[in-house]
């Protein structure tokens, strides 16, 4: 993985990752009983530092169409409230998780996350 292209990574994320994590989160969803599910810190977190694509991907539209189907899936999946993570931060070593680099930015991530928000 650690030499993914974008293209591959953002397919591992949306085909191979996805359903994994969403398979957890509809297992959390039946263990809690009818309780709320929340998720504090959600959203990609793909290190810098072991997967050098994911820098470039941040900023690519493949990785705006990953962010619409993960947005998409935790709604089907009954999540109740999503705290996506956003720390607008340029990349420092291994730092490519927030939404954006650097606050005022429209990157891919953030404008799927603005729509799902209805914003």
């Amino acid at each position: 993985m650690a030499d993914y292209t974008v293209d591959e990574l953002c397919d591992w994320m949306e085909f191979t990752s996805l359903p994994l994590l969403i398979g957890s989160i509809r297992a959390a969803k039946i263990a809690g009983a009818g309780r709320p599910l929340f998720l504090y810190e959600a959203g990609q977190h793909v290190r810098g530092d072991k997967v050098a694509s994911s820098i470039e991907a941040q900023g690519s539209e493949q990785m705006g169409r990953v962010y619409r189907a993960f947005l998409a899936a935790m709604d089907a999946a009954g999540v109740d409230l999503f705290c996506n993570y956003q720390g607008p931060h340029a990349w420092s070593g291994y730092h490519t998780f927030g939404i954006m680099e650097r606050t005022g930015e429209w990157t891919p991530k953030y404008r799927a996350l603005r729509e799902w928000a209805g914003v």
